[in-house]
């Protein structure tokens, strides 16, 4: 439960930021996003991923929510298939404001995915943003990442 409310929490404050720079007239400036140093491990065969979380919220901007059903096609159509080595989807709950400074509480899908930070992972997951916001109509889709080591 501590776990899910520090992920609440984290996941509030960065679309409220994302909001105040929906609702500025001015372009806004590209996000800049600063890599941690990577991880040391003394473990041989430890491998240096990246860990990239993507935060997609269930309602739409006319009062739908996402279905099951087109969540799953989204998954098989849009995320299987750029990230067949794999991945995890949480359920999870969050809150934001909007454009028209409404609170809105959704429920959200929380993607993880292991990746080495190439351009090549870098673009699909770009795709699966961009896929995401024109399929259901979305504002944002959050995103964060970091380095990670994973042990064999």
């Amino acid at each position: 439960m501590r776990a899910f409310r520090q992920y609440l929490v984290i996941f509030v404050v960065v679309v409220s930021a994302c909001s105040a720079s929906l609702k500025s007239d001015k372009p806004s400036a590209p996000l800049v996003t600063r890599r941690t140093p990577p991880l040391v491990d003394a473990r041989p065969k430890a491998q240096q991923k990246i860990r990239t979380e993507l935060y997609f919220g269930l309602s739409r901007s006319d009062g739908r929510v996402v279905k099951p059903k087109e969540w799953s096609a989204f998954v098989r159509d849009d995320i299987a298939r750029r990230f067949p080595a794999g991945f995890t989807v949480v359920d999870a709950h969050g809150q934001w404001r909007d454009h028209r400074g409404r609170v809105v509480m959704e429920a959200t899908k929380l993607l993880i995915v292991f990746h080495d930070g190439d351009a090549e992972s870098e673009r699909k997951l770009d795709e699966i943003v961009t896929a995401y916001k024109t399929r259901f109509g979305q504002e944002a889709v959050i995103r964060t990442s970091q380095s990670a080591l994973l042990s064999p």
